[in-house]
């Protein structure tokens, strides 16, 4: 009985650190916050109950944020954002850094970071939009120029390559990390920002409604109640957050459940005119895989220690 207590003790209190809902809010993600009405901008941490405060950054030097967009996470909790001509890094505690400056004062908000730690900004390139590739120290290490575009933000999908949708064009593209050539992967209307669920269904915001891209197929996700989607994001449970900025400032965070209708939807959290969510980074939950990995090293260290005691009281 005492092992089959240990057991479903582990399990209880893993439960308390996979699935942090139970009993207290957790944080879900980061949202960047573009303050159109004064100054300055912030970074929003966003709980599982709906609330949400500013995160108090302790910047290595003088810095404000001033138009974060483009926002996203890596596996070691950092968190990247795409701030006009900065590319920041802020570190779980809140110390933030400037990963990188761009090669020309230019505007462009998309952002995202691979699996090797390279990390991915739209900037202007030119003339035109185009995508810059930095490796894990902030180093530049390629620039990808492409003609016309005009590109949302970066997300990184199941099969390794970068996504991106265009308004002008009302296409998602298809990048290869390897050396930025691309393709149309969808063609969405006002194709705006992007993100994947876990079943590998892609999420495309657009003008008063949400896509989703699913085989091949371009289908509505949810068009009641959208106006202007800036930031998506999906939770392991596949719901779908949407930054909803709607007219007269008056800003949201909608929740949609995956395989519902196209007008089911709830309001996640209400925001203030000052919080224009621009961008979403959901934070990574733990895999089943590895909380039975967890379980397990916990209960064999539970067993090694009563061995130990046993041995003890044997020897004693």
């Amino acid at each position: 009985m005492g092992l089959v207590r240990t057991i479903l003790f582990t399990l209880v209190m893993l439960a308390g650190i996979g699935f942090p809902t139970m009993g207290r809010a957790s944080l879900l993600f980061y949202a960047s916050s573009n303050n159109m009405v004064s100054s300055p901008s912030n970074i929003l941490k966003v709980f599982s109950d709906g609330t949400s405060s500013a995160w108090n950054i302790t910047w290595d030097r003088a810095f404000e944020l001033y138009d974060p967009r483009g926002i996203a996470i890596d596996s070691a909790g950092n968190v990247y954002v795409n701030d006009s001509e900065y590319i920041l890094k802020i570190d779980p505690s809140g110390n933030g850094t400037v990963f990188a400056t761009k090669p020309s004062a230019s505007y462009g908000y998309g952002v995202t970071v691979d699996a090797l730690g390279n990390v991915y900004s739209v900037g202007a390139v030119g003339f035109y939009y185009g995508i810059y590739k930095y490796d894990a120290s902030g180093q530049l290490i390629d620039t990808w120029t492409l003609p016309g575009q005009s590109l949302s933000n970066l997300a990184i999908g199941p099969d390794g390559y970068i996504y991106s949708g265009d308004v002008f064009a009302g296409a998602v593209y298809r990048f290869d990390p390897a050396d930025g050539s691309n393709t149309v992967y969808a063609s969405v209307d006002s194709a705006g920002d992007v993100a994947f669920a876990p079943n590998g269904t892609l999420y495309v915001g657009s003008y008063k409604a949400v896509y989703q891209v699913t085989d091949d197929v371009v289908s509505t996700a949810l068009n009641k109640r959208v106006y202007q989607s800036y930031g998506l994001g999906v939770d392991a449970d596949g719901t779908l957050y949407i930054g909803n900025n709607r007219s007269n400032w008056d800003n949201e965070i909608l929740a949609h459940q995956q395989d519902t209708s196209t007008t089911s939807y709830t309001i996640f959290a209400d925001l203030t005119e000052e919080q224009t969510i621009t961008g979403i980074a959901m934070v990574p939950e733990p895999s089943t895989v590895t909380l039975l990995a967890l379980a397990c090293a916990f209960i064999a260290l539970v067993m090694r220690s009563r061995l130990r005691n046993q041995t003890r009281r044997r020897l004693e």
